[in-house]
């Protein structure tokens, strides 16, 4: 499962994160392996997405969700 497939009001816990420049940024953000993520809400056209977790919030799109792998 991948951080595309949350729906709002769902939560999960981070497994890995995809080899990119996108992987970089989001541990700068305090998102790496292990950390709990919420889908707080999508844009009207469903992309870019906003996810919540210990150290703020984030809006990603769907393409750089993807590389993002979830616990089942």
């Amino acid at each position: 499962m991948t951080l595309d497939m949350l729906c709002p009001g769902e939560s999960a816990t981070v497994r890995s994160i995809g080899e990119s420049a996108l992987k970089r940024r989001l541990q700068e953000l305090g998102l790496s392996d292990g950390t709990k993520i919420s889908c707080l809400y999508e844009s009207p056209l469903g992309d870019p997405v906003a996810f919540g977790f210990a150290s703020g919030v984030v809006a990603l799109r769907r393409c750089d969700c993807a590389e993002v792998v979830l616990w089942d």
